[in-house]
């Protein structure tokens, strides 16, 4: 696998240590994060010396991985709304989070890693 886009679930999975998680990410050649996953991840840090601690990790994971952050776009925000409205019409929700990291992988063509289910729902992301 080329180019991967990582949800926060396997983030978070492969913190814990689990190998289907370090599977996905070892097995591409360029890891990416949208900015909506990075800023949910950062809401999960701790306070104090514990939230030291996971920032540590993620600026571990960044230079390990050599991460590419994906920003919002215009183009990103066009993909949401396409997605919005179709999710919409079908009456499925999703989290709003969820559909901006779909959208910046669909904007960078990339597949999407994830351990959620619900990315299922969204039409044209190719999920691993």
């Amino acid at each position: 696998m080329k180019e991967l886009a990582v949800d926060t679930s396997v983030y978070v999975d492969y913190l814990r240590g689990e190998s289907a998680a370090r599977d996905k990410l070892e097995s591409a050649v360029r890891i990416a994060l949208p900015a909506a996953a990075v800023g949910e991840i950062m809401s999960g840090f701790r306070s104090a010396e514990a939230g030291k601690r996971d920032r540590a990790l993620y600026d571990e994971f960044c230079r390990v991985f050599d991460v590419l952050i994906l920003p919002v776009t215009e183009k990103t925000a066009e993909h949401y709304a396409h997605i919005m409205r179709w999710l919409k019409s079908q009456g499925t929700p999703v989290p709003a989070n969820d559909i901006w990291i779909a959208a910046a992988a669909l904007e960078h063509g990339m597949p999407l890693a994830t351990s959620d289910n619900h990315y299922k729902k969204i039409p044209h992301v190719i999920l691993v």
